[in-house]
């Protein structure tokens, strides 16, 4: 067991400085730690170079300002990102389409933050998770260097998908802003003798590591 106060620190250049947070295994305390920290405890040894973890919800910052990441729950995930210029089309605003990258770059950390990439070859057999459904539905816009939290929730969890709920957050003088929220259903897929995907079931020890979030989240 792991003690309260043995933090796993480290940062991955893969993320640039446009995700922001800090991985706390859940639940923070109790019983079920107890029982889940096996699990837990390996996720973090291998995240070891890409988060900072916490056993007890305690906020850890990596030593890079800027790039840290917010996993909170096995049912939730938060990234930090910036418009970019790049992101914006001729309106000043950013691009629809952007959106659907947002969410993309949130679904692909919060699988890091599991131990694993979206493109799984460390599991048998090996998975990948392609899109069966995303939509968006837009608020308000969002403009050149404003910066977004990108709040990702596991809205459902079956024996063969995950659907994610995406809540785009600004903060304004006001208060925060919802300014988009997001859908996105994957379907767990291997590869048949022919090259054929077909689904298959969540691989265990990932399906292990998520749950669902509470409907009063969503």
């Amino acid at each position: 067991m792991v003690e309260r106060e043995e933090n796993i620190c480290g940062f991955d250049s893969r993320f640039g400085e446009a995700l922001t947070g800090t991985f706390v295994p859940s639940p923070p305390l109790g019983e079920r730690v107890r029982e889940r920290w096996s699990l837990f405890s390996t996720a973090s040894l291998r995240l070891s170079r890409d988060v900072c973890a916490v056993l007890a919800g305690e906020q850890s910052s990596c030593s890079r300002a800027g790039c840290w990441l917010f996993f909170q729950m096995p049912f939730e995930f938060k990234v930090r990102r910036r418009v970019e210029f790049s992101d914006t089309d001729m309106a000043g605003i950013m691009h629809y389409s952007n959106f659907f990258r947002f969410m993309e770059t949130a679904e692909h950390a919060f699988f890091r933050s599991l131990g694993y990439s979206i493109v799984t070859t460390t599991t048998r057999p090996n998975v990948g998770w392609p899109r069966v459904h995303a939509s968006c539905d837009f608020k308000s816009p969002l403009k050149f260097e404003d910066e977004v939290e990108i709040h990702l929730f596991v809205a459902e969890k079956r024996s063969k998908a995950l659907t994610f709920l995406f809540k785009f957050n600004k903060e304004t003088s006001e208060g925060t802003l919802e300014v988009a929220r997001g859908k996105l259903t994957v379907v767990c897929v291997t590869k048949d003798s022919e090259g054929q995907m077909r689904a298959t079931n969540i691989p265990p020890e990932i399906a292990a590591l998520i749950e669902t979030a509470p409907d009063s989240l969503l």
